[in-house]
């Protein structure tokens, strides 16, 4: 009997496992693929494994999953190219902060008092609302490492959620003397360790990069160089805030970098609100990248966002949502913020020297211009055979999409998170007829309602 049970157990595993090793077919979708194919109708999207092996029309592959796609809009996943995910369990604290209300409450008040499960619950929250939007990869720029508990935590969320990371390693939020013209390196072992431990092949849903302070205030020049030699040490490529508001004006950081060598190639420069063309220019010329986050530059008074600014200088800009504390956390929220502050702003400049940008543009920006902006251009960001699967369907059977004229037009000025039917990462669905795969929402949601207590609780601490 014990034989018969165990081999009728392998037996159901193996049967499971051949089902899940099978093809996915998608079928009968409107596949914006945001290649030179451009958006095909009643099309196919075949899926092996990790990757994409074809995109077109009549797919058949005989024993493949079959997804139906009819009234559906197939497009690559979103990518939230900056987004501070430790911060999920203080949602909307901040909708009404200015950037030095945000530096003073959130970051000198109470992220030292974060605990290792607070970055836990925290980031888990933010994934999980990320893939339920359809936001397929983020980059997390984790300026909460206050320990090795602290950064063991955040990487342990991004593993269980699934979702594409690129983590970035950022400085302990303990104090002031770490954000503030800082005088202290970045904690080398422990990045060092990270990168060991979690970070040894670069293949994976998971990579690392480092979260830098940069001379714009937050470290002295001196550390900023040291920072920046680490980088090249471990190998690890480089985020930074610039032109954020006056401080981008008053500590010329770009001119700065750029002459002590530090414009690294592959770099990607948040915000760059105030820079000044030559900065762009010097950017550009580097191999970097700019990353917009339109809402919230917009709510917290750093100035207009430099979409425009950025593309007269020859850099197409990813887009990142940045912080749940005062911002929804879905790509859907600043698509639309971007288009409208960048055509607004392109008829508002008395020279009209912009061009006001598309639908299709701002598309990019959420897809494969943010891709580019975190170095997974060559994975992610469209749709082709090659690349890999990070796809969504979005459903368009509500009365706002009929008639659905223009599909791009649809899903930067209609679209919801409310209307991500199925979302796949590395070939994995996490998201089926509008339901979650692999987590389990309501957990989530529990842990992160835990944390938010007890950091409500510190706010009225001194």
């Amino acid at each position: 009997m014990t034989m018969t049970m165990t081999m009728t157990t392998a037996t159901a595993r193996q049967a499971a496992s051949a089902q899940e090793n099978r093809p996915l077919l998608i079928k009968g979708g409107i596949v914006v693929t945001l290649e030179s194919a451009g958006v095909l109708r009643n099309a196919d999207v075949l899926i092996e494994g990790r990757s994409i092996v074809d995109v077109g029309k009549h797919l058949a592959v005989e024993g493949a999953e079959i997804v139906d796609a009819r009234n559906m809009i197939v497009l690559p996943g979103f990518v939230d190219a900056h987004r501070h995910c430790w911060q999920g369990a203080i949602r909307n604290i901040a909708v009404d902060t200015d950037l030095s209300g945000y530096f003073g409450h959130i970051l000198a008040h109470l992220a030292p008092r974060y605990r290792p499960e607070d970055v836990y619950a925290g980031t888990l929250s933010n994934d999980a609302e990320a893939l339920d939007a359809g936001v397929t990869t983020v980059y997390d720029w984790a300026h909460i490492m206050n320990s090795p508990a602290h950064a063991d935590e955040a990487v342990r969320a991004h593993r269980e959620s699934g979702i594409r990371t690129v983590f970035g390693y950022g400085f302990p939020n303990l104090s002031p003397e770490w954000s503030y013209e800082s005088r202290k390196a970045l904690r080398r072992e422990d990045v060092a360790r990270v990168r060991e431990t979690y970070f040894t092949g670069n293949d994976g849903v998971l990579t690392m990069g480092l979260a830098l302070r940069g001379p714009e205030h937050m470290s002295t020049f001196d550390v900023t160089c040291s920072d920046w030699a680490l980088a090249r040490e471990l190998a690890l490529p480089v985020s930074v805030h610039v032109g954020t508001g006056p401080g981008g004006i008053k500590y010329q950081a770009i001119r700065r970098m750029d002459a002590a060598g530090l414009l690294f190639e592959g770099a990607n420069y948040v915000h760059c609100v105030t820079l000044s063309e030559e900065d762009r220019r010097r950017i550009r010329d580097s191999g970097g990248h700019c990353i917009s986050t339109p809402a919230v530059e917009m709510v917290m008074d750093f100035g207009i966002p430099a979409i425009n600014n950025s593309l007269a200088a020859g850099i197409r800009p990813g887009l990142g949502s940045d912080v749940v504390t005062t911002t929804g956390g879905d790509m859907f929220t600043q698509m639309r913020a971007a288009h409208q502050v960048a055509r607004m702003h392109a008829y508002w400049e008395s020279d009209k020297k912009y061009v006001p940008v598309t639908a299709a543009d701002v598309l990019r920006f959420a897809t494969i211009d943010g891709a580019r902006a975190i170095g997974l251009d060559s994975k992610i960001g469209s749709l082709k055979a090659g690349k890999r699967a990070d796809l969504i369907l979005l459903r368009t059977d509500r009365l706002a999409f009929s008639p659905l004229n223009d599909p791009i037009g649809a899903v930067v000025s209609t679209a919801t998170a409310a209307d991500v039917d199925t979302v796949i990462v590395d070939g994995t669905i996490k998201k089926r007829a509008g339901k979650l795969v692999g987590i389990d929402p309501a957990a989530v949601a529990a842990k992160a309602a835990s944390s938010g207590a007890y950091l409500s609780s510190q706010m009225s601490l001194g």
